[in-house]
């Protein structure tokens, strides 16, 4: 896998970049640093733009990382068998307060 993320973003350049990224800021485990290192090479042999992959990785990075924050915050939270959410959950609601 990791030569096809390689051959995307020699071939189509930013735009791979910002995809690759975003979908590691999410939370999928790709190889990010290798593929940032592989970017400045790319990069210093003039076939990428310096400014467009520092847009591209950066935006990429904000927008997964919103995104992943989004997936975790409204669903709605994880119950685990055990945790406090899940005995909060299974508690009754009763009126009025109990000391």
């Amino acid at each position: 896998m990791n030569d096809q993320l390689l051959a995307a973003v020699s071939l189509y350049g930013a735009p791979a970049l910002f995809g690759i990224v975003a979908i590691a800021a999410i939370g999928v485990p790709l190889p990010i640093t290798l593929l940032l290192i592989i970017a400045g090479s790319l990069i210093s042999q003039g076939v990428m733009n310096l400014w467009w992959a520092i847009a591209a990785a950066g935006v990429g990075s904000i927008l997964g990382d919103q995104i992943g924050y989004a997936i975790g915050r409204w669903p709605g939270r994880l119950s685990w068998p055990g945790s406090a959410a899940s005995r909060k959950a299974r508690q009754p609601r009763g009126h009025g307060s109990q000391s």
